[in-house]
């Protein structure tokens, strides 16, 4: 998946946010101009206009920051493009650039780049301080590993039997990497997404009155003690 296809991506979620406005906007104006009244039919068609679109974009908006923050700031990625961390104990990393079925488990030095002490991991289970699973040769073979994060040691074992064996307490449930990416993910960050949730829903619903109140502020000219049929006109 190369910087093209992302782009793709985000056009993709461009067009379909204006796509959702459009709609949602276009059934409030209606709705507003057959059954509003006459009442400031100004006003609230502008209403109609601008806080469809307002709503929306402050929600999905602050959504996506949000949950950018919460991922990065718990060693994470971003959670946009096509690289793809996430932490392991004792400062290494889980990580996958472009393929989401194969990652690699590494460490940063230095400038931030990833050194790789294992690569080309299809499958991956995580226990206290060891990670091991599935790797792929070079020859398209596969080998079973065992990595120790606290001395760095990698053991190679060719059956799964033999790992087992070193794990006698550890029921090995290994997972594709991709899935064993989520499920960390959700582990760690699951009530946080859900705090950012409610947080962007809250947010949203903020904006949209302070733009209610701003479009229906009452003008110097008008009269408050007049009937709402009689006020002057916006």
């Amino acid at each position: 998946m190369g910087p093209a296809f992302v782009l793709f991506f985000y056009l993709l979620y461009l067009l379909g946010y204006a796509f959702l406005t459009a709609i949602v906007t276009g059934f409030a104006l209606l709705i507003t101009y057959f059954f509003g009244g006459k009442n400031n039919r100004a006003r609230k068609m502008l209403a109609a206009l601008i806080l469809p679109g307002l709503g929306i974009f402050t929600f999905f908006g602050s959504l996506g920051i949000g949950s950018a923050i919460v991922q990065v700031s718990h060693g994470f990625d971003v959670g946009f493009g096509d690289f793809l961390e996430a932490p392991l104990p004792n400062g290494y990393r889980f990580y996958s650039v472009d393929i989401p079925e194969k990652g690699n488990i590494g460490n940063a030095h230095g400038n931030g780049v990833y050194i790789a002490e294992i690569s080309d991991i299809k499958q991956l289970q995580e226990s206290d301080e060891k990670v091991f699973g599935i790797r792929e040769n070079d020859d398209g073979s596969e080998t079973y590993f065992l990595f120790d994060t606290k001395s760095g040691q990698v053991a190679d074992f060719p059956t799964r039997e033999a790992l087992a064996s070193t794990l006698p307490e550890t029921p090995l449930d290994l997972v594709p990497v991709d899935r064993f990416y989520i499920e960390k993910c959700v582990a760690i960050l699951g009530h946080w997404f859900q705090v950012v949730f409610i947080g962007s829903i809250v947010l949203s619903l903020g904006v949209l009155f302070a733009a209610w109140k701003l479009i229906f502020r009452r003008k110097p000219g008008d009269n408050p003690n007049l009937p709402q049929n009689q006020l002057p006109p916006p």
